[in-house]
């Protein structure tokens, strides 16, 4: 795991609610639903959450940042975690939670993104003068974060 400073945690909260187009709160933090790598749902209060697995590092908290900002701009309903009692134990993942026809529209959104945002990431270092594989992968991730923070609609 590589931790994430609070500006960085800051960023992805932003693009979260930027690609969702709803206020969300993000946290690192195991989702309620056990085994899940992310998950957007609604807490006891109604308000929307995107919990990421504080396990993962960075390359993959950004993937799954994607695919749960996917899920919030595509659905309007958000399934409820309504007790600390389950939020504190987890909900054991049902085996067939990849397999819901909800999973294959936020995977390609969330494709699509990455794809652009990495097109925006190697335009923008080839305008001031570098090589994207001369580019640390942090500061990468941070270009391609920036750019999805700003991204317009189409």
């Amino acid at each position: 795991m590589i931790p994430l400073d609070d500006e960085t945690k800051a960023l992805f909260q932003e693009v979260a609610q930027h690609l969702g187009g709803k206020l969300v709160y993000l946290r690192f933090r195991p989702p309620p639903l056990r085994t899940a790598e992310g998950e957007l749902y609604r807490d006891e209060n109604g308000d929307l959450v995107i919990d990421i697995d504080p396990r993962w590092g960075w390359v993959h908290a950004f993937g799954v940042l994607l695919h749960e900002s996917a899920h919030l701009k595509l659905h309007s309903h958000i399934a409820p975690v309504t007790t600390r009692e389950v939020q504190a134990i987890g909900i054991p993942r049902p085996a067939n939670a990849r397999s819901s026809p909800l999973e294959p529209p936020a995977d390609a959104m969330a494709a699509e993104w990455d794809s652009w945002a990495e097109q925006q990431a190697i335009k923008d270092a080839k305008e001031r003068g570098y090589q994207p594989e001369d580019i640390d992968w942090q500061d990468w991730l941070w270009l391609k974060l920036i750019n999805l923070k700003y991204k317009k609609d189409e």
